[in-house]
């Protein structure tokens, strides 16, 4: 398995999205990144410190800063949709992301 974190797989899917002229699109996955790297206080997340846990304590972050429901989900799609490529390219293990509100649908 290739051992690539989250901020990395971001930022190469948000390239992606600017070489195909979706800058709307790569802003948001932008704001995403940008809002859990100072949930997590770092610039390396490894796919493998992804769990349910932190993206709970994660959606309480936001919310403690008054972010809207749809701002969190919003983040929350964008954190899996990065997650679910990487699994599929075997840079991340299997999701134990899929309970309590967050599936891969």
């Amino acid at each position: 398995m290739k051992q690539y974190d989250l901020a990395e797989g971001m930022r190469m899917y948000i390239a992606r999205l600017r070489e195909q002229g979706r800058y709307s699109s790569a802003k948001s996955y932008q704001d995403a990144l940008n809002s859990f790297l100072r949930f997590c206080g770092q610039e390396v997340i490894p796919y493998t410190r992804i769990d349910r846990e932190m993206l709970l304590r994660y959606q309480d972050y936001l919310r403690d800063r008054e972010c809207s429901w749809n701002t969190v989900s919003t983040y929350m799609r964008r954190i899996r949709r990065v997650y679910g490529l990487a699994m599929e390219n075997g840079e991340a293990p299997f999701p134990v992301i899929c309970s309590r509100g967050f599936s891969w649908e």
